[in-house]
């Protein structure tokens, strides 16, 4: 991260109402439990913040476009053009006294635990002489045995992304179990008929809320903020309005050497939140065709897009907006931990630094994403080739 980035710890009072974009309300409908939650969610509760101890309503910041007043109108700007504020990081976390905090990242689509102990590496193995794919890419990311299915949704430990990032395997004791984190609270409930005043017939339905175990929870990097992002003191998080504490934290962050990136003429590309994309799955600053292949082209650096690994099926995301009072567009996103290779690289590989601060918007145009790009979507860190250990086709 930047060093212009400011650190938030963000625990739970009680339980938290994560939910996604399911349906709910239904009779016998579920809620599902969204972990991590989408950025949009935190960095709404943390621009909702800024505004209230500023003294602004929500109803007025949305009105007309009314700006906050004050440095909250460089910060926040107005709904439909956005200040300087973007969410630049956020993930599960572990929180020790006087000890830097524990990043806790969605496993990279390219990493998973073997069914025979260790991480297996999905590297980007080329097609054989004749073979294509509908995407156009010369390689397609395979894992060479078996992956231990039991211990899917592991999440990547400190260490093991400092590994990561430099291109090393982690560790299987890197890859950390939910449950070391959070357990699942499942509670019935039923719906209310207002005019009998009693229980509505058929409306039973389930709520799951998120139970953090002690000194676990998010972790959130901001940047843009100056003096007005808040340092303590409760958030609005999550339905139903739950309460979360809000606390400083020092990270020790990770960062690829890009002088050794230059030099090996390839990285990897991992997304930390879900991307969106107006080429669908292809990043910003991706263009070409499947017939002439895909290349990375921003100011100072080429590279090819040689394989893609998706960390699951593509998300639809929402949401509500309270400033304005209505839904948010329904939008398609790459899922977090979805790894992009790229190589033929050409150029000053320092280009890469501006990911920091300012993720895959850096090679946006000026003003593209509007609240997207406050929220916090479309973050990504650059990671160095994997070694030979990794046992990657690397030709």
């Amino acid at each position: 991260m930047g060093t212009t980035t400011q650190w938030r710890t963000i625990q739970a009072v009680d339980l938290l109402q994560l939910r996604g974009n399911h349906q709910y309300g239904a009779p016998g409908s579920y809620g599902r439990a969204n972990l991590p939650p989408w950025p949009s969610v935190v960095s709404g509760a943390l621009r909702s913040r800024m505004l209230a101890d500023q003294g602004v309503a929500l109803e007025a910041f949305g009105r007309a476009d009314t700006a906050p007043g004050g440095e909250l109108t460089a910060v926040l700007g107005t709904p439909s053009e956005p200040g300087t504020f973007r969410l630049a990081w956020l993930s599960l976390a572990r929180f020790t006294a006087d000890q830097p905090a524990e990043v806790l990242l969605t496993c990279p689509a390219d990493l998973a635990a073997g069914e025979g102990g260790g991480v297996v590496y999905a590297g980007p193995l080329d097609l054989p002489a004749g073979a294509g794919s509908s995407g156009g890419l010369s390689g397609v990311a395979l894992a060479r045995v078996q992956v231990d299915k039991k211990k899917a949704g592991r999440l990547l430990s400190g260490p093991g992304l400092v590994a990561y990032v430099n291109g090393q395997l982690p560790d299987e004791k890197q890859l950390v179990a939910t449950d070391e984190l959070y357990g699942l609270d499942e509670r019935p409930g039923v719906g209310l008929d207002p005019a009998a005043r009693s229980a509505a017939k058929g409306q039973l339905f389930t709520t799951v809320g998120v139970a953090f175990k002690p000194g676990c929870g998010l972790l959130a990097g901001v940047v843009g903020c100056n003096d007005s992002l808040p340092a303590e003191g409760l958030l609005r998080l999550g339905g139903d309005g739950r309460a979360a504490s809000l606390g400083t934290a020092q990270v020790s962050f990770p960062t690829a050497d890009l002088d050794q990136v230059g030099k090996d003429r390839r990285f990897r590309l991992l997304l930390t939140t879900p991307g969106c994309f107006r080429g669908g799955w292809l990043p910003l600053g991706v263009t070409g065709k499947p017939a002439d292949g895909y290349r990375l082209q921003i100011a100072g650096l080429s590279a090819r897009l040689r394989s893609f690994a998706a960390a699951g099926d593509p998300q639809v995301i929402s949401g509500w907006n309270l400033a304005t009072g209505k839904p948010k567009p329904a939008e398609s996103f790459v899922p977090a931990g979805s790894v992009y290779w790229f190589d033929q690289v050409e150029g000053d590989a320092s280009s890469l630094a501006r990911l920091a601060d300012e993720g895959l918007w850096a090679w946006a145009e000026d003003g593209a994403g509007g609240q997207r790009r406050a929220e916090g979507f479309n973050n990504a860190l650059v990671a160095a080739w994997p070694t030979a250990n990794c046992d990657s086709n690397d030709d």
